[in-house]
């Protein structure tokens, strides 16, 4: 089986390291971190991922910025973004608010519902009830 990559940017080592463990516990994807938002576009084009976590709020580069420079290189233009904020609620990152097909996840968010959008964006088997139980 292919794992599929995923891409977390955020500025808080913390945060990545905690989607990192617990989407490599599905053993489908293969993810790498980047806590520098200034490094993403590098990472991004040696790492190829097949979608994109992207914190919204992040010092220097706004998540914005780096999903604009990203849609600027041709490999990457078609990967998905995911856009993770605390700045919108559950329901407001709900709606219509990024275009090219990007979605928000609204934060906190729970590892169960991250599992389920990553999983469910990218067509693989995992389900989060199979990686958080005891």
């Amino acid at each position: 089986m292919t794992k599929k990559r995923v891409l977390v940017i955020d500025n808080e080592p913390a945060s990545t390291r905690m989607v990192r463990l617990t989407l490599e516990r599905c053993e489908a994807f293969e993810v790498r971190e980047v806590n520098d938002p200034a490094h993403a576009l590098t990472a991004a084009g040696v790492f190829r991922p097949d979608l994109i976590l992207l914190d919204v709020e992040m010092p220097g580069l706004s998540g914005g910025d780096v999903a604009r420079r990203l849609r600027a290189v041709p490999g990457l233009r078609k990967v998905p973004v995911v856009f993770m904020t605390s700045l919108l609620t559950e329901g407001e990152a709900a709606g219509p608010l990024y275009s090219e097909g990007s979605r928000v996840l609204a934060k906190p968010v729970t590892m169960a519902k991250l599992v389920d959008c990553v999983a469910g964006m990218l067509g693989a088997l995992c389900s989060p009830a199979k990686i958080f139980q005891t």
